[in-house]
């Protein structure tokens, strides 16, 4: 009898395991998700940049965000609307001396959220870390993950649990707007306690993860960093969409002939064709109002564009 209800509770943790998913951003030179999940959108017109990793032997892009600039995700999907999930986040801050916010779930409207706080993790008012462990300007892996059910957070600073607190009054659950605002600190305290910096990685998982799968993910860093995610054309094709947000039509410039894809924020593929080298129109009247895709395929590599149906 043992050993089934064993084998039942291993079987329940491996499914609750595999239903488990992400969205992954990898930052070359693009803000899109790596599976055509709903991309980031940026708050200032920062820039990407080239950063070498030497741990890792590894030189690439990276996203540069400057003082009161930050990156922008809403949950249109309703992926982490049960209050269950995990934040990571590879990223250098060029500042860790007092408050310096790195996530908010309110949108920008009340003081609580994720800062840094004199090379600490804070959850503002609620809880400290008491861990020093971030220095200026050197890239970390910082995750933040939360069960919904029993309101528990949990802080881990390069794979190491650093502490946790019971989020009973749901400080860390995002409000009606459902969206995720990094790095930006809010109007409460006039938007200065914040910092400038870069940006290796960021996934938002649908689930909380557990000590050791978020150890793992630091072991293998070097891995995740490598790793291409959705990969560009290459910029000399000059890719043009316009007008964006559109009504009725899209119009495409291209200087090759490339078949194309237009999704949803699922993935699922709405339109279908094949662009010729020039100027394009597609019809795009007949899909609802919302956030698309435009997926353009050429040999080994792919190249995805947001527009707005509106």
């Amino acid at each position: 009898m043992k050993k089934l209800l064993l084998f039942i509770f291993i079987l329940g943790a491996s499914a609750s395991l595999q239903a488990q998913s992400a969205y992954k951003y990898y930052f070359r030179n693009n803000l899109h998700e790596a599976n055509l999940g709903p991309g980031l959108v940026s708050s200032c017109a920062d820039s990407f940049m080239t950063d070498t990793f030497a741990a890792y032997a590894l030189t690439r892009p990276v996203y540069r965000f400057q003082h009161g600039c930050g990156l922008n995700f809403t949950d249109v999907a309703n992926f982490i609307s049960t209050g269950s999930y995990t934040i990571e986040m590879y990223v250098a801050l060029d500042t860790v001396t007092s408050y310096r916010k790195m996530v908010d779930f309110k949108n920008l409207t009340d003081d609580g959220g994720l800062y840094m706080l004199d090379s600490s993790l804070d959850f503002f008012s609620v809880y400290n870390t008491s861990t020093p462990v971030y220095p200026d300007g050197k890239y970390m892996l910082t995750a933040m993950s939360r069960n919904g059910a029993n309101q528990r957070v949990r802080f881990f600073a390069n794979g190491t649990f650093v502490g946790s607190f019971t989020d009973a009054g749901g400080n860390a659950v995002y409000d009606v707007n459902k969206m995720l605002r990094f790095f930006q600190d809010d109007s409460t305290t006039s938007m200065n306690e914040q910092s400038g910096g870069r940006i290796a990685y960021l996934a938002i998982y649908n689930g909380e993860r557990d000590s050791l799968a978020l150890h793992n993910d630091y072991d293998s860093l070097g891995m995740i960093l490598s790793t291409t995610g959705v990969k560009e054309l290459s910029y000399k094709n000059n890719i043009q969409l316009w007008p964006n947000p559109t009504s009725n039509t899209l119009n495409i410039a291209s200087t090759a002939a490339y078949p194309y894809i237009v999704t949803d924020l699922t993935g699922r593929a709405l339109l279908t064709g094949n662009l010729q080298k020039g100027t394009n129109t597609i019809n795009v009247g007949s899909l609802t109002e919302g956030l698309y895709f435009v997926k353009l395929l050429s040999n080994d590599e792919s190249g995805v564009y947001k527009f707005v149906k509106h």
